[in-house]
């Protein structure tokens, strides 16, 4: 049986290989070759990273205000509500971060108000100034 190599020069890198065989010619194929898609363009309000919930965990707050407050600053000020609530010492204001916690019922899961921390620092801009 007479062995027939390629006329024509493949494009490939692969082509030529040495095995004891001759040469071998491997083509590259893509796996959808033929088709072409055409991304659809996104509207602009699908793009935008807006919390869609009310209530969010911790994480989600601060990917949300990531330009102003981190994970550990609103886990901070979860700690401090909530421990100014369990112990309020004479003379002490508390933040005001309570009425932004929201604990469900028999679960340990913190999450917190979306509207209500808007509020929240609504009132502590008036109180800074």
């Amino acid at each position: 049986m007479a062995r027939h190599h390629n006329q024509f020069p493949s494009l490939s890198p692969f082509s030529g290989l040495a095995s004891p065989y001759g040469a071998v010619t491997i083509n590259r194929i893509t796996p959808m070759q033929g088709f072409h898609h055409t991304p659809q363009p996104q509207p602009a309000m699908q793009i935008e990273a807006a919390p869609v919930s009310r209530y969010l965990p911790i994480k989600k707050m601060a990917l949300a205000y990531s330009d102003f407050v981190s994970e550990g600053a609103l886990r901070h000020l979860v700690w401090q509500a909530e421990a100014y609530e369990k112990a309020p010492k004479s003379g002490l204001k508390s933040n005001g971060f309570l009425a932004v916690i929201v604990r469900p019922p028999g679960q340990r899961k913190v999450l917190l108000d979306r509207v209500e921390f808007e509020k929240w620092l609504t009132s502590q801009q008036r109180n800074a100034r």
